[in-house]
């Protein structure tokens, strides 16, 4: 049996154990708290321990590791700082991913999502709770599909982009790199990078960057 790592401590390893211990495929060692809080350390989620803190990582890293944070750009930052490491893709079993779907390194697929054919999900990608992927679909590393989320077919969508509690995004739609999209926004035009775009159809309301 696997033996995983979970980097971060807070809300998201909630959902990445709950996966775990589900499909019964991994031994979770602990978690690391990637805000540095040395009093969290022993303290547990789900049973399982923070084990340390994000300075004292290197420790650990002959284990595999998923980021567990929901953060976009922090989740970016640390994958960058850490080097020679093996990231576990975490699939929930009562997820669907088409045997024509590709899922990269390190990305969390959660409870009743579905990914369908031909879609390429990148690295370290969150794709949560009930959220669905159509054919042929984009999405690019570090990006957050938040819970509810409905993305029709042959959209793309770049890095580091969060889309929102139930949004839903029309099919052959682009979606930029570091861009938020409101919850509940319906995305009909493209968006370009680096926006905040929110509402019904979502207009571009201002800049991330």
């Amino acid at each position: 049996m696997k033996k995983v790592l979970i980097i971060g401590a807070g809300d998201q390893p909630k959902i990445v154990i709950d996966a775990l211990q589900c499909s019964e495929k991994a031994d979770i060692i602990g978690m690391i708290d990637v805000l540095g809080k040395k009093e969290n350390i022993g303290k547990k989620i789900l049973e399982c321990p923070v084990l340390d803190v994000i300075d004292n990582l290197e420790k650990y890293l002959d284990n595999e590791c998923i980021i567990a944070v929901g953060d976009p750009d922090k989740r970016s930052e640390i994958a960058g700082k850490i080097n020679s490491v093996k990231f576990m893709t975490v699939i929930h079993p009562r997820a669907y991913v088409s045997k024509t779907a590709k899922i990269g390194e390190g990305s969390m697929i959660s409870v009743f999502s579905a990914i369908n054919p031909n879609t390429i999900v990148g690295k370290h990608c969150i794709i949560n709770t009930a959220a669905t992927i159509d054919h042929d679909c984009r999405i690019g590393d570090f990006t957050n599909i938040s819970p509810g989320v409905s993305i029709a077919g042959n959209v793309t969508v770049g890095e580091r982009t969060l889309i929102g509690v139930g949004a839903k995004v029309k099919d052959e739609v682009s979606i930029g790199s570091d861009c938020v999209i409101g919850a509940g926004s319906v995305v009909v035009d493209n968006i370009p990078d680096n926006s905040i775009a929110m509402g019904i159809p979502a207009k571009i309301t201002g800049n991330k960057k």
